[in-house]
């Protein structure tokens, strides 16, 4: 503390009055000695650190002397050794370099000697807390000078924590309280921070991770003292708003975020050309045209399609192929789109930008969170009519707690999100689902060429998943019933097929062994291709094989609820793994549902629904799609419109 205060004092001898805003002194409990009986506290607590990393000081030798042998041999049986589990590797690394064998416990439990020597009276305390004057002075001192001292108390490992003595910290907090009461001084507490091992190289000092924590907090507390201006966060990159959500009150974090939104709202408002792009790393996931119509036929605003490989996946020919076919359905219409196949690739800086994955890691890096400030403003639009149950970390990932607008495709959405959210997702809104508007739209006509074997054949979607395994979700039967599809749509040409398969179905099928190699999943591919009655269908623009077909079945998360727009019956391939939210479930009950094992079933039920034509769960498919996904009837207008009016209402105010 008294070198701290030195330097304070050299530095503001050098510098104009009024030059330095605010001045961190960073305290710890142990910041301020404690003098009373020679000392003996802040002896017992170097004792403690001493001890953890095998080095004693001399003094520190004649107080462990002072010990009998019996309870130093039960000091180090009873406290075991800090494994891996409970410190990081860089702590470790630490300590085995020094060869101790004391343990971070013994280092927070070395503390029963020093309990004698803290007094019940805060004012004793004060009194013989010989740093007390000089933190005084330094905060007297930054006062004098024109500056606002803050002083930051940084956080420990959780076994300091857990294990600290509980009347020294009250007694070292009386103190700093009192010194808040009688100056112009602030605290910023973080003891008791709840950050893992991973934040910590040791046990008392931050490694990066946690000093990114750390950072985040102190910032945020500056602006709330004034001493920030609200502009300068525009300036900073959204992985450190979303560090923030993770650990500051959820109050607190949507206050700044609600300033810096506006501010860069009000930055935007005055260009003349307001850039929007669309980022996605799958054609399928394209929101549909009318979206990029409504601001493209906008005079204030310029619309790029960023469309980048997904740069977690593997490349073979299929991929790329696949790829570049989404870049030719965008192009045919007429769409400004811009392939990204580079991993590192540079983007133009955009005012907003509307993320149509959540999965913004797989992308380009421009597009990660650690790449774009707070100047430009986050969308998101769901790529899938989600009816999944996530794990709550889910919700609070991604780009989620930092968009300045997300657009729910449901009601049971929005209020999933609501509930899960650590910061109660106050810039959400339900718009329905921009995709599915075209439905909606009577003007609308509606080709697909059907390959048909014969003139009144039965048009049928088979759409495979890919979540043979997962963590998250696992829908996908089609290692269990793929050959017997195809033998199916082989032995009854009454029937046309398109396969339309999940874009991430050729990495798992290979990856779990259902197809030894990427060439043969594509051979297989093309076997259905050679079929006279069916085809295979991949990327964007598949709303009008699903108005033009007769049926669907297929085990996908989305396109279960997505089928529902076109009212026609669907079969439904289950596993035990599957778990849905109410919306998913309810269409399920209103749909055809059979065990994705059982082949028998399976041949029985596309008979009796497909080829004789008994759907006899309409009606109840036709309540259900007006109860959870009727959105028009809703909101009184098309998800696209919705979307658009949300967005550019809010900048519509062109430069002057």
């Amino acid at each position: 503390m008294q070198q701290s205060y030195l330097i304070a004092k050299h530095v503001f001898a050098h510098v104009a009055p009024g030059t330095i805003k605010f001045v961190l002194i960073g305290l710890m409990p142990h910041s301020l000695r404690y003098d009373k009986a020679a000392n003996f506290l802040y002896a017992s607590q170097n004792l403690q650190y001493a001890l953890l990393f095998d080095a004693p000081t001399d003094y520190d030798e004649f107080l462990l002397s002072l010990l009998s042998d019996d309870v130093k041999d039960s000091l180090k049986k009873n406290f075991p050794t800090v494994t891996a589990e409970q410190a990081d590797l860089n702590f470790d690394g630490i300590r085995l370099s020094r060869h101790s064998e004391v343990t971070a416990k013994l280092m927070s439990d070395w503390q029963d000697a020093a309990k004698f020597f803290v007094s019940d009276d805060a004012e004793d305390n004060v009194q013989n807390f010989s740093d007390y004057a000089v933190l005084k002075d330094y905060i007297e001192l930054c006062l004098a000078n024109g500056a606002k001292p803050v002083g930051v108390i940084f956080p420990f490992a959780p076994i300091v924590r857990k294990n600290c003595d509980r009347k020294i910290l009250n007694a070292f907090r009386e103190m700093i309280h009192r010194l808040e009461e009688n100056h112009d001084f602030t605290c910023v507490d973080m003891f008791e921070l709840s950050i893992s091992y991973d934040c910590f190289c040791d046990m008392m000092h931050l490694n990066e991770i946690g000093q990114s924590f750390t950072n985040s907090l102190i910032s945020l507390k500056l602006w709330q003292m004034n001493l920030l201006a609200t502009e300068g966060f525009c300036e900073i990159t959204y992985d450190y708003f979303h560090r923030l959500a993770t650990r500051s009150p959820k109050d607190d974090y949507n206050e700044l975020m609600e300033r810096v939104l506006e501010i860069s709202v009000a930055r935007i408002r005055r260009k003349k050309k307001i850039k929007v792009g669309f980022a996605l790393i799958e054609a399928g996931q394209w929101c549909g045209d009318d979206l990029y119509n409504l601001f493209a036929r906008d005079e204030r605003f310029e619309v790029t399609i960023f469309f980048s490989m997904n740069f977690q996946r593997d490349t073979n020919d299929l991929t790329e192929n696949d790829f570049q076919r989404g870049v030719e359905q965008f192009k045919s219409h007429g769409l400004n789109v811009v392939a990204i196949t580079e991993i590192n690739a540079t983007i133009p800086e955009q005012d907003v930008i509307i993320y149509l994955t959540p999965y913004i890691n797989y992308s380009t890096g421009a597009f990660r969170l650690q790449s774009i400030t707070a100047k430009t403003l986050l969308a998101h639009i769901f790529y899938a009519l989600d009816s999944s149950i996530h794990v709550k970390s889910f919700y609070n990932g991604y780009m989620f707690l930092v968009l300045w607008r997300m657009f729910y495709s449901s009601t049971i959405q929005g209020e999933v999100f609501r509930n899960n959210s650590i910061i109660d997702m106050p810039r959400g809104y339900y718009s329905g689902y921009p995709r599915m508007d075209i439905f909606f739209k009577r003007d609308t006509s509606f080709h697909f060429e059907w390959k048909m074997a014969r003139p009144d054949a039965k048009k049928i979607i088979y759409a495979p998943h890919h979540s043979i395994e997962g963590a998250s979700v696992t829908y996908s039967t089609f290692h269990w019933n793929y050959q017997f599809m195809y033998e199916f749509a082989k032995a009854h040409p009454e029937i046309s097929w398109v396969v339309k398969p999940h874009p991430w179905l050729l990495y798992k099928a290979v990856r779990y062994k259902v197809f030894p190699t990427a060439e043969a999943f594509n051979e297989y591919l093309q076997a259905w291709n050679n079929l006279p009655n069916a085809q295979v269908y991949t990327g964007a623009y598949y709303q009008h094989i699903f108005a033009t077909s007769d049926g669907m079945i297929h085990d996908c998360g989305s396109f279960k609820a997505e089928y529902q727009y076109v009212d026609k019956p669907m079969i439904y391939l289950r596993r035990a793994e599957q778990v849905f939210n109410e919306q998913g479930n309810k269409i399920l009950e209103a749909s055809y549902c059979v065990d994705g094992q059982d082949l028998d079933a399976i041949a029985a039920t596309m008979q009796r629904v497909f080829i004789d034509g008994d759907d006899y769960k309409a009606a109840e498919r036709r309540a259900v799609f007006d109860k959870y996904l009727n959105y028009p009837k809703a909101n009184g207008m098309l998800a696209s419109e919705f979307i658009y009016h949300s967005i550019a209402d809010e900048l519509k105010e062109a430069a002057k």
